[in-house]
């Protein structure tokens, strides 16, 4: 297959609360992350890096009613083989989501993103000629 010289990229962010601080682990997050990649994503999740990290109640009492520590986490997803579309992006990320709220002790604070453009999830700008970027943190 051809191989793209300027893939687009898309960064989208993802926000939790560490429900238990005993048993989390960054290196778990990007395991899981790797995983997805290979099983779910097609191979398309580039890097996952920490950008911010904070203690603070959760304003939502089934959340928790005690100060948790939230992280956000910019996940960057692009292709080589191909260009990859906004919506194979997104749908990576929702496979993120799914996995990391599955296997992690935590709760997803982003809110699950639907196509670009629809109310509530930000559109995916490529203003960029060599990639475009988004935030899907609500």
């Amino acid at each position: 297959g051809a191989v793209s010289l300027y893939p687009p990229s898309y960064c989208l962010d993802m926000s939790f609360w560490v429900l238990d601080e005993a048993a989390f682990c960054h290196q778990d997050i990007l395991d899981i992350l790797d995983k997805v990649n290979t099983a779910r994503a097609g191979g398309a999740i580039e890097s996952a890096d920490l950008i911010n990290s904070f203690r603070a109640t959760p304003r939502d009492e089934q959340v928790a009613t005690r100060e948790l520590l939230s992280m956000t986490y910019r996940i960057t997803y692009r292709t080589f083989v191909g260009a990859l579309a906004r919506e194979d992006a997104i749908a990576a990320h929702e496979a993120a989501r799914e996995a990391l709220e599955k296997y992690a002790p935590i709760n997803v604070r982003t809110k699950p993103c639907r196509p670009p453009g629809t109310k509530g999830c930000p559109p995916l700008s490529s203003g960029d000629p060599v990639g475009g970027s988004g935030s899907g943190d609500s």
